[in-house]
């Protein structure tokens, strides 16, 4: 059972176009999930008659009472797949259009990936994205490239900074069980971050070199790609300063330490390998309330650098 989850509010003004790609997949044998947060436009309108045309294949809630984030929303809607037995989740977003053959690709690595190491690990396997416009104009072939992050980073880096866009991605039965298990805390930043740390801890993180979403940009993008090479955006970053850096680097350290807490004793078979990672993550949790000194040697240790010499740069002056 393919189940997409769509966290949805006030999106009338791009739903149909997603709604109109996940209708034209080549693999059509699936299910939606979707959960609206209290939209005042069009939006659950558009989400009903889509239902209506498609009998059988979409489950629709209003949350009552809206729990006011996308971070929340696919909270729920995970335990929500959970609940309903699904194999594999494809996360949406309600802006974005997806390749046609979206599902397909990532389906395949994925299929390929449980024969290759089983299906009773975690697995998420996720993809390159194409930036584009409010009109769909291709402002980037590459997200990855954009935005100045590797397309393959090692376990210590994923601590740090996350590369996995949850739009782009799927997650198997195993990976959504310990979400499900784990997720709904405010430490947790984000649930395709959550979904990547769970597979690359316990299973395998695959990344597919191809784009397999429009992924759109306007101004009301709760999360969004951002240039690293233009000089406003660098600009912002500098004036947002050392307060806005660490306020997130605290976020990182919180959300590392709840990981550990959370999985320290859970059932998935551990292997010296993956102590290992979990007290690394430790490790790392604990720099909350280290001094500066103590983490630059961390991150020289481990080679823990983020991407691109303005990111750095900050790690070293404000960390």
């Amino acid at each position: 059972m393919i189940t997409i989850l769509l966290a949805a509010y006030n999106g009338g003004k791009y739903l149909e176009a997603f709604l109109d790609s996940l209708k034209g997949q080549t693999v059509r044998d699936w299910q939606l999930i979707a959960f609206d947060d209290g939209s005042t436009d069009n939006t659950q309108e558009i989400i009903r008659n889509f239902a209506f045309n498609n009998e059988n294949k979409v489950y629709f809630k209003v949350n009552d009472p809206a729990c006011g984030s996308a971070r929340d929303n696919f909270s729920m809607l995970i335990k929500e797949a959970r609940n309903k037995g699904a194999d594999y989740c494809l996360f949406a977003d309600q802006d974005d259009v997806w390749e046609p053959d979206k599902i397909e690709t990532l389906m395949s690595a994925m299929e390929e990936a449980e024969k290759r190491y089983s299906d009773k690990i975690p697995v998420m396997v996720h993809s390159d994205l194409k930036v584009v416009d409010e009109s769909l104009n291709t402002i980037a072939d590459s997200f990855f490239e954009y935005q100045q992050l590797d397309k393959k980073i090692g376990f210590c880096h994923l601590l740090i900074q996350n590369n996995v866009t949850g739009c782009a991605s799927v997650i198997n039965k195993t990976c959504l069980k310990a979400a499900a298990d784990t997720i709904g805390s405010p430490e947790v930043i984000m649930h395709d971050y959550w979904c990547a740390l769970i597979a690359a801890t316990f299973g395998k993180l695959i990344f597919i070199d191809e784009p397999t979403v429009l992924y759109r940009q306007h101004g009301d993008n709760e999360v969004g790609a951002k240039n690293s090479r233009n000089l406003k955006y660098l600009k912002k970053r500098i004036s947002d300063g050392a307060a806005s850096y660490e306020e997130a680097m605290d976020r990182s350290y919180r959300q590392c330490r709840y990981f550990y807490e959370s999985f320290k004793d859970y059932d998935f078979r551990k292997t010296g390998r993956i102590e290992k990672k979990l007290e690394l993550i430790k490790e790392y949790s604990d720099l909350q309330n280290a001094g500066k000194l103590e983490k630059i040697a961390f991150y020289r240790r481990h080679g823990v650098w983020k991407k691109g010499a303005a990111r750095k740069a900050a790690q070293v002056l404000w960390s």
